[in-house]
């Protein structure tokens, strides 16, 4: 998709400007192998100073998936530069046990790299358990790690962690 700002002129002095995005998704199956692939990106001009192209921002991500039998593996990376560089990664899986059961694992780094500044490093580990209680009602439960680093690189800020754990109904009409 393109958005053009067709009312530009050099006076202005906020507001995006061109803005270009696109996607492509593909899918098939290979015997019992099933294979997934997804990526986008999005280009745009801000007008954060007065005339011309003062700031271009942009955005990038890819996206894998595998899914073999009852076990499905997940992987992506994402990137995008607005104020900083910003850089994700992330991957799961996800195993059917029984019709009934299902059981997940998932992991995610990110890092946020702003010039002259702290930069900032989050990592972020999770299980997770969902059974199907009876029809359109299943029971579901989650826990995670994390870790945030306001200080990598630099050896000042805050270093935080912590763990958690939710759990509940899922109800389907």
């Amino acid at each position: 998709s393109v958005l053009a700002d067709t009312d530009y002129d050099d006076q202005e002095s906020a507001g995006f400007r061109d803005v270009f995005s696109g996607a492509v998704k593909w899918g098939g199956k290979f015997g019992k192998v099933g294979l997934g692939l997804s990526a986008g990106m999005t280009h745009l001009n801000s007008g954060s100073g007065t005339g011309g192209d003062s700031e271009k921002q942009d955005g990038h991500n890819v996206r894998g998936q595998v899914k073999f039998g009852p076990v499905e593996v997940t992987g992506a990376y994402a990137f995008e530069n607005r104020t900083s560089d910003i850089n994700f990664f992330g991957a799961g899986v996800l195993v059917s046990l029984s019709k009934m059961d299902r059981v997940s694992g998932g992991w995610s780094y990110s890092e946020n790299e702003v010039a002259g500044k702290t930069n900032r490093e989050s990592t972020l580990f999770t299980v997770g358990y969902e059974r199907k209680v009876g029809k359109g009602i299943s029971f579901a439960a989650s826990g995670f790690w994390g870790e945030d680093d306001r200080s990598a690189g630099t050896g000042t800020g805050t270093k935080r962690s912590g763990i958690g754990a939710v759990g509940g109904f899922r109800l389907a009409f």
